[in-house]
């Protein structure tokens, strides 16, 4: 689904573009199930030289345990190097 076509299910983006410190949100409990997927994580780099990932740099949010639950939100990644490389 785009975001186009059913936009009021989406939630938005919050947190800032340039300096994403901001974990994911989990998806609402209903009933005390505990359900729905759990937020994603932060991940920080910060080094003098150069950054090389062989492999994947992952924030991701937790899918629901049930298709009618809610999955978790991504978090943030923020990578900061004078080169980057992988």
């Amino acid at each position: 689904m785009r975001a186009s076509d059913n936009s009021a299910a989406l939630g938005q983006p919050y947190g800032s573009l340039e300096a994403p410190i901001q974990p994911g949100s989990g998806g609402p409990d209903s009933g005390g199930m505990k359900a729905s997927g759990r937020g994603g994580g932060v991940v920080r780099v910060k080094a003098a030289g150069t950054v090389t990932v062989h492999g994947t740099l992952s924030a991701g949010g937790g899918d629901s345990k049930y298709q009618s639950y809610a999955a978790g939100s991504g978090g943030s990644i923020d990578v900061r190097c004078a080169s980057f490389g992988g």
